[in-house]
């Protein structure tokens, strides 16, 4: 059985040094079990890979996903539309499936960004408006949020810092 660090150097490796890509941010976890990074040329899209591998233990598994930043709430994988879960004995024995999923994730993100996004934001195929007016929709009640949410946050701090410039008077 693979340790953490091989399966994450090995993962890694194919996504660089295979498929091409360059990391633009990468976050590892002491025990390489919950990684984080981001690709270059797949702006806003940031992946995850959570590696539990303890022996022979039942929970083993190696979790491969990725979640757009417009929509990220928790970064996990029971948050994630585009995740893949795989037991570590996988790699190991040579049918390491992951690899097929990473590189099909990653196509699909590059070559149809905005179904991609769709996708990661209403989990399915089906959409009710044309691709590009859904998308354009998405995007501006998104963005509308995250500026709606800043303002509000800088607001309550604002307070927080008069309150502690009143309590100390």
């Amino acid at each position: 059985m693979k340790t953490n660090k091989e399966i994450y150097y090995e993962t890694i490796d194919y996504i660089v040094k295979t498929l091409g890509y360059k990391l633009k941010k990468n976050n590892i976890d002491k025990d390489f079990e919950y990684n984080t990074f981001e690709i270059k040329g797949l702006p806003n899209w940031v992946f995850g890979l959570y590696i539990r591998s303890y022996g022979d233990a039942p929970e083993n598994e190696v979790h491969f996903f990725t979640i757009h930043k417009d929509h990220i709430d928790k970064f996990r994988p029971s948050s994630a539309v585009f995740t893949y879960k795989e037991d570590p004995k996988y790699f190991s024995e040579g049918t390491n499936t992951l690899f097929w999923f990473i590189k099909t994730i990653l196509t699909q993100i590059k070559y149809h960004p905005i179904v991609s996004y769709l996708q990661d934001e209403h989990g399915e195929f089906e959409f009710k408006a044309p691709l590009l007016i859904q998308y354009l929709c998405d995007k501006v009640r998104n963005t509308y949020y995250r500026i709606e949410r800043n303002i509000r946050y800088k607001k309550q701090d604002r307070e927080l810092k008069k309150f502690i410039e009143e309590r100390k008077k």
